[in-house]
């Protein structure tokens, strides 16, 4: 690897406890605070391994095994999302594995993708009602706000001791308040859209 012959290296590290622990180590070379280093990422293998041997001794013990996911890596160090079956055969007095893998990488990477964008679709759409919850309060608290304006203008507007009138541009009475209809002796009906 120091050479850069290779990419990565499968060599266990030792545990605390004594135990091995699978990993595979990548490194690069690199600076740090101005001096050449090298860097290093070290990735545990043990699921994986764990899961190989799993299913290793279920075939040993004459199980067979239909379309278990396995993670498996490739010489060149690709990761391969798997589809696994095999069983346990047995020819002329000999024990032999029968196995077949389906790639199925590029299916897994598709349903990450989509899980993926579900999460962003349902992440948008909470955001989406929220902002549309926010802006409804908004509203409703403006109408109300207008509606108490409105009704205050109103009282003023009806319990003015001087007669009021509201002209449009030709001179027509769009309003009239209480006291212009006691004074004239019109209704409201009478003035409304009627010449000044």
């Amino acid at each position: 690897m120091l050479r850069g012959e290779r990419q990565h290296c499968p060599l266990p590290l030792i545990a605390k406890d004594g135990a091995l622990v699978p990993v595979e180590t990548r490194i690069w070379p690199g600076r740090w605070n101005g001096a050449d280093c090298i860097y290093s990422l070290i990735k545990d293998l043990s699921a994986e391994q764990e899961a190989q041997q799993r299913l290793v001794q279920q075939l040993v013990a004459g199980e067979r095994i239909s379309n278990a996911e396995l993670k498996v890596r490739c010489k060149d160090g690709t990761l391969l999302d798997g589809l696994f079956s095999g069983e346990l055969i047995r020819s002329q007095g000999r024990a032999y594995l029968l196995s077949v893998m389906l790639d199925i990488t590029a299916r897994t990477r598709a349903e990450h993708q989509l899980r993926a964008s579900e999460q962003r679709y349902r992440a948008l759409s909470a955001d989406l009602e929220r902002q549309v919850q926010a802006r409804t309060a908004e509203i409703r608290a403006a109408s109300a706000a207008l509606q108490a304006s409105e009704e205050q203008y109103r009282m003023l507007f009806n319990s003015a001791a001087d007669p009021i009138f509201i002209i449009d541009l030709q001179g027509r009475f769009l309003a009239v308040d209480d006291q212009a209809c006691r004074h004239y002796g019109w209704s409201h009906a009478q003035c409304q859209h009627r010449p000044a």
